[in-house]
Formats: C-alpha cells, structure tokens, sequence
C-alpha cells in the first residue's frame, strides 16, 4: 500500500504535466536538433487546442468536487499526455535510434570495443535486434504508463469524470497516429509547393533543403563578409 502523504505527492507531480511536456520538448529540441521534435511540439499544441476547442462547444460541467469554473469535456491534459504518451511510443517502436541517443548508449554492437567485451561476439545480430526491439517497446511502455498516471490522476482529484478523460485520451491519441505521417504530407506537399510559390516570386528555393523530416535542424551561421 503507497502511504497517502507520498500518494498525495504523486498526484502534485502528475497534476503538473504540461510542464513536463514542455520540458522534454525543449530537450529534445535542443539536444537532439531533430525536425521530429518539431513535429511532437506541433502535435501536442495541436491536440491541447484540440481539446480546449471542444469544451467551448460541448459546455459539460466538472465534477461537483472540482472547483475549477472552466468546463471539463474534454480534459485538456489528458488529451496533451495521451498525445505525448502515443507519439513517443509510435516513435520508440518505428523510428531510427538518433544517433546522438545511439552513440550514448551504444545500441550498435560494431561500437563495442570486442577486446574488452568478449561475450559480445557470441551475440548474432538478431539477438542485438532483439534487445533493440526489447529496449524500444519497454521505454515506449514507460511513455504509455506515465501517459495513463496522468489520466488517472486527472480522475482522483476530481479535477475531471472518467468519460472526460477517456474522451480527451482518444483525441490525444488519435492526433498522434495521424501526426506520425504529418511529415510525409509535408515533405510530399507543403514543402514542393513553398518551393515553386518562393521560385515565382523570384526568392529561389528557401525550403529544398529546410524541416525535412529526417533531416537535422542547424544553427543560422551569419553570412562572411569577404
């Protein structure tokens, strides 16, 4: 049994979840300078605005014990960390290992010193691929569960119904699992078109090579002055 002053102290962390959100998008932004961090902060203003949208319309009240004034169907931050909490699971399943991330923790075998790490040499590769795969889902899982306390605890202090974030958890969610292919209509369309707009006006092509999907986000270098 959890004693209910650390329980009640769980429950104040998970209550401030946007600041994490906030937080690990800023990381992942300056850390990782990867165009998919731009994707997940898109995505999650996107579903929060979602969720906040929708309470305007639908008009249900909180709970009797909330003492908040705003409206509570949807719950906003269940549909924020649902979002967080598919996005990331969608990412640890499906994308390449950063290799900023890769070379922190040594996920390819090749970068193993093989003098200092005999037992390595009796793995094959697909024993690797295995605990990569391994690896991947148990820290999606992380996301998931994390992603699920928050919903919970959105129910424990009253703060929402439990239709209210489940209802706000299946907007998070489902914006994420079309958010992951949001990349593929930019690469596939907006960006193509920007281009030929930009060329018209006599600006060349500015976004050819910029916010690829796959590709790394670089600091502005001031131009030399020869």
């Amino acid at each position: 049994m959890i004693k209910p002053r650390i329980k009640s102290l769980i429950l104040v962390c998970l209550k401030e979840t946007h600041i994490i959100v906030t937080l690990i998008t800023a990381i992942s932004i300056i850390f990782l300078r990867s165009v998919h961090s731009l994707w997940f902060g898109i995505g999650t203003l996107i579903a929060t605005g979602t969720a906040k949208l929708l309470k305007k319309y639908i008009r249900q009240p909180r709970p009797n014990e909330s003492n908040r004034q705003t409206y509570g169907m949807p719950s906003t931050h269940s549909s924020s960390i649902s979002f967080f909490a598919v996005y990331l699971f969608l990412s640890c399943l499906l994308l390449p290992v950063h290799y900023k991330i890769r070379s922190a923790f040594s996920f390819n075998h090749h970068q193993f010193n093989q003098d200092h790490w005999p037992i390595i040499q009796k793995f094959k590769s697909d024993h690797w691929n295995t605990l990569e795969f391994l690896f991947r889902f148990l820290a999606g899982l992380g996301f998931v569960i994390m992603g699920g306390l928050v919903c919970w605890s959105r129910i424990k202090l009253g703060h929402h119904t439990p239709s209210q974030v489940v209802v706000g958890a299946m907007i998070g969610g489902t914006i994420a699992w079309y958010t992951r292919d949001s990349g593929l209509i930019w690469d596939g369309l907006a960006r193509p078109t920007l281009n030929e707009m930009a060329n018209y006006l006599g600006l060349g092509h500015p976004f050819i090579n910029r916010l690829a999907v796959d590709s790394n986000l670089h600091p502005l270098k001031s131009s030399q002055v020869s």
